[in-house]
């Protein structure tokens, strides 16, 4: 499933900076189980979730999002890690209020630092309420499709942001 881990590949922004990636191996089944347990250990009640995407260590949810599916980008605070908010600057992105299709899903731990990130899959008007579903990676598991908070970042402060016109 994951052909040549170990390295990394060649990921810039749309200015040209490079941004620092790797490919990883696959987890183990044993490393798998041991996520599913702990995620349904959780007090998180996950409903609506379709899969998409098959458990890799090819890519992360940054490398899903920012690097079409080819590599992890890890997040701030690694070595020579460039920021997520980084990318959203150097990519041109502007924050929105009201998500659509394609948009970026960031979310922020109580530090502001960005946790995850996915992109916006479908959206729905049920009466005068929007519900709103992401595509997402869960670290080594797979890709979902879910509600915007039906995952594991639930706690976390949630931002849309779009390509700047």
């Amino acid at each position: 499933m994951n052909p040549r881990p170990g390295r990394s590949i060649t990921v810039q922004t749309y200015d040209g900076t490079s941004i620092p990636n790797s490919i990883d191996l696959d987890p183990t089944p044993e490393a798998l189980e041991a996520a599913r347990f702990s995620q349904r250990r959780s007090s998180l009640v996950l409903t609506g979730l379709s899969v998409q995407g098959p458990a890799t260590g090819r890519y992360n949810c940054h490398g899903l999002v920012f690097a079409s599916r080819r590599t992890n980008i890890p997040p701030c605070g690694f070595t020579d890690a460039v920021s997520i908010d980084d990318i959203l600057r150097r990519d041109i992105y502007q924050k929105v209020r009201v998500p659509q299709l394609g948009d970026i899903a960031i979310y922020r731990n109580d530090a502001g630092e960005v946790d995850h990130s996915g992109i916006v899959c479908r959206t729905e008007n049920i009466g005068s309420t929007g519900k709103v579903f992401v595509w997402s990676k869960w670290g080594a598991l797979e890709e979902y499709e879910h509600p915007e908070l039906g995952c594991p970042y639930a706690d976390c402060k949630l931002e849309y942001w779009r390509l700047k016109q």
